[in-house]
């Protein structure tokens, strides 16, 4: 439905607004990672008026960063390095990070390179700014009220 483009929901309102002018209902929203949390995030803003399902595939849950309310997350510095690796060799980081992102690294686990290679290319493909700013909004995001809002 929307990306991290912007840092002040401008996208956002640009869907919303583009639902209404179209008149359009009975919509099904799908997104798929951190894009679960963006439809999260719409349904929470706009509500169910327009919106007949939403399909929430591998989303990113309302939290991801460690603290005492959140004891499971992950730790800022994990988010710390994901960020310096964007800085410094990003076809490296998506490489590196393929692994561990798809449970690689479990005992028994068989490792796909076609699916590594997958990954890459897709992390590769979007710019420096719109993979900086998905992992800050991973690390300090906060959808866990407007997940209550999808039934």
């Amino acid at each position: 439905m929307c990306s991290f483009t912007t840092r002040d929901g401008a996208e956002i309102y640009c869907k919303a607004e583009l639902l209404a002018q179209v008149d359009l209902t009975d919509v099904v929203l799908v997104g798929h990672c951190a894009d679960g949390g963006e439809v999260a995030l719409y349904i929470g803003r706009y509500g169910t008026g327009r919106v007949a399902k939403a399909v929430l595939v591998g989303a990113v849950t309302p939290v991801m960063l460690k603290s005492a309310k959140n004891p499971g997350g992950m730790p800022i510095n994990a988010f710390d390095q994901l960020r310096a690796g964007v800085h410094a060799d990003r076809p490296r980081l998506w490489k590196d990070l393929s692994i561990p992102f798809y449970g690689y690294t479990r005992p028994g686990a068989k490792d796909s390179e076609g699916v590594r290679e997958t990954f890459w290319l897709q992390g590769t493909m979007a710019g420096m700014p719109a993979r900086y700013f998905c992992i800050n909004d991973g690390a300090h995001g906060c959808w866990r009220n407007n997940s209550t809002s999808v039934e």
